[in-house]
């Protein structure tokens, strides 16, 4: 049966494979989107570049803490130089020299981290303005962000390296300075005017960038869940293309037909017999004549029962009476062959009932038609 059905609808199982290898396709293809997107939104998106960002934030807000830390480490130096504490105006400029490193470290390691967009270009743009101090009095130039926090940190550094003495020197002319005074004229010179205000723009630019990037990863979302919808509105149109289509064209009544065939000839007969009755109740209900000829044959076949229904009543009544109704006659019956008042007529061996109730009196039954009852002869 299975080969059979197999050779019937040979086309018909092509196009449901066809379907269901479209269907795998599709939801392979839904799979690989889905561990796609998780692997670049978490892995990288998520778990590379916001986390740089947000350390880049971190970062670039104690820069602006420590530029302004600066300076004042070097008031108090300055301050405990002039008290004769010499000790703890080693101690400070110590203090402020591994601050600066650590400043320069992590702004290292910031450039190495970018990604790209308007926070590199930031980085590598001169257009920032700052007064840089020599032995003929002071030059305005520009920096790029990049160079601005190296030559600060190198010239805060080359302040925490000045001596006591030259501190204490009340002479800060730019031509008679040493380049550690010089460092401090720059720093205590460029830290509110020159430097806040870009490190201030790096922590937006940083911010900006981790919107931007929240953004993407919304796009990102958006797209997936647009394809998403598209492939599986295409899978469900495919699949009532299939039904639309291909299913009417099956030919299961070619199936249904061979089916009876596999069986044996018995069954086959039964079968049979079963779908012609089922084809004629199906035809009548169809067709007025032959439900109007279908209603006639019951009602004759009706009327055939109970005509012998009738007549079975009939010869069981003679049988059971015949033997009281022979009494009967020969009480009644005179000698010229008339009854003597029970209105019963017998001539020749034969009773009949002159009406219908002395038939009924005499027979002991009702009888729903007129009859002539026979009997046999009595002497």
């Amino acid at each position: 049966l299975a080969s059979c059905v197999m050779d019937i609808n040979i086309k018909q199982y092509t196009a449901f494979n066809h379907l269901h290898l479209q269907v795998r396709c599709c939801l392979i293809l839904l799979f690989v989107l889905a561990l796609g997107n998780f692997i670049f939104s978490d892995l990288f998106l998520f778990g590379s570049i916001a986390f740089n960002n947000i350390a880049g934030i971190e970062a670039s807000g104690i820069f602006r803490v420590s530029a302004v830390t600066v300076a004042y480490y070097q008031r108090s130096a300055l301050i405990e130089a002039t008290h004769g504490n010499v000790h703890e105006a080693h101690r400070i400029e110590q203090v402020e020299v591994e601050l600066m490193e650590a400043v320069h470290e992590q702004h290292v390691t910031n450039y190495e981290k970018l990604t790209g967009g308007p926070l590199e270009r930031f980085y590598d743009l001169k257009d920032i303005e700052v007064s840089v101090p020599h032995e003929m009095g002071w030059d305005t130039v520009k920096y790029s962000y990049w160079s601005l926090v190296n030559d600060f940190t190198r010239r805060a550094s080359e302040a925490g390296h000045t001596s006591v003495e030259d501190i204490v020197n009340e002479d800060f002319s730019l031509g008679n300075v040493s380049i550690g005074k010089r460092a401090i004229s720059y720093c205590q010179e460029n830290t509110v005017r020159s430097i806040i205000s870009p490190l201030d723009h790096v922590v937006e630019l940083y911010d900006q960038e981790v919107s931007s990037f929240g953004s993407l990863g919304e796009t990102i979302v958006l797209v997936c869940t647009i394809f998403t919808g598209i492939t599986v509105g295409l899978m469900g149109y495919w699949i009532l293309e299939m039904l639309r289509m291909t299913i009417p064209e099956m030919h299961y009544l070619l199936v249904c037909c061979s089916f009876p065939l596999l069986l044996a000839r018995s069954i086959r007969a039964t079968v049979s017999h079963v779908y012609e009755a089922a084809d004629q109740r199906m035809k009548a209900l169809n067709d007025e004549r032959s439900e109007k000829l279908q209603i006639e044959q019951m009602a004759l076949e009706a009327d055939e029962d109970f005509k012998k229904t009738n007549a079975t009543q009939a010869i069981e009544v003679y049988g059971t009476s015949t033997d009281r109704a022979n009494g009967e006659v020969s009480e009644h019956v005179g000698h010229n062959g008339h009854a003597n008042g029970n209105g019963v007529h017998v001539s020749h061996g034969k009773l009949q009932s002159s009406d219908e109730e002395p038939a009924q009196k005499t027979f002991g039954f009702k009888a729903k038609h007129p009859m002539i009852v026979r009997l046999r002869n009595t002497p």
